[in-house]
């Protein structure tokens, strides 16, 4: 089932993230496209999200895009990102609410 979320709300499961996505186009370049043209952030599939059954806070498999959408909301370019429940494949003991660009500059998210 698909939900929308705020994107700072999400916690990430890792402490940091490539600078590009699998198809090579770099994150902080795509944050500058999309914050020129807004709608480019519907075409991204849905993150997925599983709630921690200890803590009850909801993380975010999706690290990449999970950086991408915190740094337009934090530009006030989106409000709320497409999610959908699964299960948290792996969580980091430092994973939390801030995650670091590997090799690249980390945008304020």
């Amino acid at each position: 089932m698909e939900r929308r979320d705020i994107p700072s709300d999400l916690l990430f499961t890792q402490t940091d993230i490539s600078p590009t996505f699998i198809n090579g186009q770099n994150i902080n370049e795509m944050v500058e496209q999309i914050r020129r043209n807004p709608q480019l952030a519907e075409s991204f599939q849905p993150l997925e999200i599983a709630q921690d059954r200890y803590n009850r806070r909801w993380y975010c498999n999706d690290n990449r895009r999970l950086y991408m959408f915190r740094a337009l909301e934090r530009l006030h370019c989106i409000t709320h990102v497409r999610t959908k429940v699964g299960h948290i494949r792996k969580k980091t003991d430092k994973a939390g609410n801030q995650i670091k660009v590997r090799r690249g500059e980390t945008l304020p998210h």
